[in-house]
């Protein structure tokens, strides 16, 4: 979570559709039965252990990864038994992985990582972390800051833990060295937690029904009080746990350390779970005016949710491929960032916006009837449909809607804002970024807002009455017949796409000796129609 804009920070992660030659490769290594077989290669490191997902937290200024994946400053590492923490990357770990998975991971090892390793003259074949070694190369990676490229192996997912039960909280007020601290009492700080929960308990329908603030503790670090993952590690260790992990693989149970504004007002941190009733461990600055959406935002991420952005398109396209995305721009959204205005009084949002409907898709806190499936039946050539939409920000009726694309199986999501109920006096309603129906979509586990377009340079995340909505395929279209008032009315029409030709006869095939220590190679049919983007 930041306030202010920011260069983009480094892209970690690259992910890309792919035509899975995995089965054919496994059977000719095994003989089809069910031993994995890990490929002896120069300069590997296998890595086992618990991941921990966090999502970094810096507003670029423009349009970033064009054409790439869609949140690409997710940061992966690795816990591993013996106390390591290794970054990590590559397309072996899921999109939507959360903190606590158990992992069993062969990475490649940089050769420039290698050189700066001391005394390891080479890392020959693959090395276990928990070698000296491999410890020597772990911890290179560490503190250069350089993931690990894993390129096989396994991600279990950890279990959601069950939603309803109340979430407990311990808190860190943290002292700087130079004696900064946020200027809050023990009562504002629990006060902020109990607007952040009525917000958590009120979005997702009472599935987090509370946060419950088990201690408030108070000290000076002797440490760098702005670096958020070893004020974790200190925090939790006054709290008597060996380390923050325990936070993030434990059901409901999280950790805050709120740090002074002088570490970047506004900003935040936090590790992404799997479910509403998940913990981890959050790290927020004071900012007087952001604060609350700042730990809603860190919070909402313990819960599973990743940023809500902006999908970024070269005019007249504004939805398909090749389009960049704005990181956390959806200012609508508590999972984009916060907006402070003085004018002159300085100010953010009155309260905390209503979740979008991305967002409540993946948590899946609406029933069928609040946000309605509109998909082709049958062999129905085209199929029409009229909907009325409540408010996104209110407590009952229809709030969303869910559409199938008939061609790609993109789901397209339309709610609409109209500045009322909890987005009252909201930045986006207040400063004119504008009332209407907004579309959105998920891509690699993160919201995106599809903005009206309607000339080169000018965007706008809601989409006024009159204008027709077409999706990359030509297959969805959604005219937006009025949206004012209480209500917005479309109407969705699909056409059907047909089915799906393939045509091609050169199989895929493994050649080379099927013997541990022997290389092998996998030859992707070549005559495929439709081609496929890329092979793995």
């Amino acid at each position: 979570m930041n306030t202010s804009p920011a260069a983009p920070t480094r892209s970690n992660r690259r992910r890309a559709s792919a035509v899975a030659l995995t089965a054919a490769l496994i059977a000719a290594l095994t003989g089809g039965g069910a031993t994995t077989a890990w490929a002896d290669e120069p300069g590997q490191l296998r890595i086992t252990g618990t991941l921990v997902v966090i999502e970094s937290e810096a507003t670029p200024d423009g349009p970033v990864n064009i054409g790439g994946a869609a949140d690409d400053r997710t940061e992966t590492h690795v816990f591993t038994d013996t106390g390591l923490v290794i970054p990590v990357d590559g397309d072996v770990i899921p999109d939507d992985a959360a903190s606590g998975a158990a992992v069993d991971l062969i990475a490649d090892i940089p050769a420039d990582l290698v050189d700066d390793v001391d005394d390891v003259d080479d890392v020959d074949g693959v090395v276990d972390a928990d070698t000296a070694e491999g410890q020597a190369v772990a911890e290179a990676a560490a503190d250069a800051d350089i993931p690990l490229e894993a390129v096989s192996g396994t991600v279990t997912q950890p279990e959601t833990a069950a939603a309803g039960a109340p979430h407990q909280v311990d808190i860190a007020v943290v002292t700087g060295s130079d004696g900064s601290v946020a200027p809050m009492d023990d009562a504002a700080v629990r006060a902020a937690i109990q607007r952040v929960a009525d917000f958590w308990n009120d979005q997702t329908a009472g599935k987090v029904p509370a946060f419950t603030v088990n201690s408030i503790i108070r000290y000076q670090t002797g440490g760098n009080v702005c670096d958020q993952q070893a004020m974790w590690n200190e925090a939790a260790l006054k709290f008597g746990r060996a380390s923050w992990s325990f936070y993030y693989q434990s059901p409901s149970t999280h950790l805050l350390v709120l740090a002074p504004a002088s570490c970047g007002s506004g900003s935040g941190l936090g590790t992404v779970g799997g479910g509403v009733g998940n913990g981890g461990v959050t790290w927020a600055s004071y900012n007087q005016w952001t604060l609350d959406l700042t730990i809603a935002h860190e919070f909402g991420h313990n819960l599973s949710l990743r940023h809500s952005n902006v999908e970024a398109c070269t005019y007249p396209v504004y939805d398909g491929t090749g389009c960049g995305f704005l990181e956390y721009n959806d200012i609508y959204d508590v999972m984009g960032y916060g907006i402070v205005y003085c004018d002159p009084t300085c100010h953010g949002n009155a309260t905390l916006p209503a979740l979008n409907a991305t967002n409540k898709s993946r948590l899946a806190i609406l029933t069928a009837a609040d946000f309605p499936t509109v998909y082709m039946p049958g062999n129905t050539p085209t199929a029409q449909t009229t909907v009325t939409l409540n408010a996104a920000s209110d407590a009952s009726g229809v709030r969303a809607v869910q559409v199938n694309d008939p061609s790609t199986g993109e789901r397209y999501f339309i709610e609409y804002r109209n500045g009322t109920g909890r987005d009252y006096n909201s930045i986006y309603a207040r400063h004119g970024y504008g009332l209407g129906v907004r579309f959105l979509k998920i891509i690699s586990a993160a919201s995106h807002v599809i903005p009206y377009q309607p000339s080169d340079g000018v965007r706008k995340q809601t989409w006024p009455a009159g204008q027709t909505f077409t999706s990359a395929s030509g297959k969805v279209k959604v005219v937006v017949n009025s949206a004012a008032g209480a209500t917005a009315q479309v109407t969705i029409t699909l056409t059907a796409a047909g089915p799906l030709q393939f045509t091609g006869t050169a199989v895929p095939t493994v050649t080379g000796t099927a013997q541990v220590g022997q290389t092998v190679t996998a030859n992707p049919g070549s005559d495929w129609s439709p081609a496929a983007s890329s092979y793995t």
